[in-house]
């Protein structure tokens, strides 16, 4: 099913894997490059975190206006990581921000950062929808949750929240972590172990990098279930067609039977009349 895949002729056979198919033939036309997605809602510090995470702390543009509403890349070569900053969901009203981002966590992710900002409370019911949603197409093990500004809270609110969105993500089993980019380049700058640790960037950074390294199973596996999804698909879009196929057959046949059956009426009954 590699070569010479007919990837339109799919998804207009088979419109509600649309997302599938994109991620299918993306894994067949690009190198094995592991793409790590940030993704979330606007202002919720998507483009520090990458910053931080790169060490690079004007690298994305970090506004509290909206600045990214195309993907950004970069392709760090010593880690062999691509990095992907996607613009703020809901920020825009005609959507075409969030069809961005969208195909990045659908068709380009191996990995995706889900960020919230834990300032504005726990998740909203967009947040939980979003996540719901990229459960369907990735498993729980790709996605990371990344609780962010937990330094702009105090310990027993942080906790609150923490706890809040706990219990909303629990039955989602996802992995998640709590940072504060405003802490780790604070800790550069004055040197300080304490302050970077207290970030948690760098064990985030061990999470990725843990990612990284199983990446060329997590990628078969992958590749291998989305190969499963739409040949079964396939096949039962062929059995529906085929069912389909002798119902109308047998539709023409009562047709013609009963059509002899009138035209055996009508001779009869001409034949009495002469």
């Amino acid at each position: 099913m590699k070569n010479n895949v007919n990837y339109a002729y799919l998804k207009k056979e088979l419109p509600h894997l649309e997302h599938q198919i994109n991620r299918f033939e993306y894994m067949n036309q690009r190198k094995q490059e592991f793409n790590v997605v940030v993704y979330g809602k606007y202002n919720h510090g998507k483009s520090s975190l990458l910053n931080a995470l790169l060490c690079k702390e004007d690298h994305f543009k970090a506004e509290d206006k909206r600045t990214t509403t195309e993907n950004a890349t970069y392709v760090d070569s010593t880690t062999g990581i691509t990095w992907i900053d996607t613009p703020g969901l809901a920020a825009d009203v005609a959507g075409k921000d969030d069809g961005h981002a969208n195909s990045a966590v659908t068709k380009e992710a191996d990995l995706i950062l889900f960020v919230h900002n834990v300032k504005v409370g726990e998740l909203d019911r967009e947040e939980i929808e979003y996540l719901t949603r990229l459960l369907q197409f990735k498993k729980s093990s790709q996605i990371i949750l990344v609780l962010t500004q937990q330094d702009q809270l105090k310990s027993d609110q942080f906790e609150q929240v923490f706890n809040n969105i706990s219990q909303q993500v629990e039955s989602l089993n996802l992995i998640k972590i709590c940072v504060s980019q405003t802490r780790y380049f604070k800790g550069i700058k004055n040197d300080s172990s304490n302050m970077l640790q207290r970030s948690n960037i760098d064990e985030l950074k061990k999470l990725i990098n843990q990612k990284l390294t199983d990446f060329n199973q997590v990628r078969s596996e992958e590749y291998k279930d989305l190969q499963t999804t739409i040949s079964t698909s396939l096949e039962a879009k062929g059995m529906e067609i085929s069912t389909m196929k002798l119902h109308k057959l047998e539709e023409l046949k009562n047709i013609h039977l009963n059509l002899q059956i009138d035209v055996q009426k009508l001779i009869q009954k001409i034949q009495q009349q002469f």
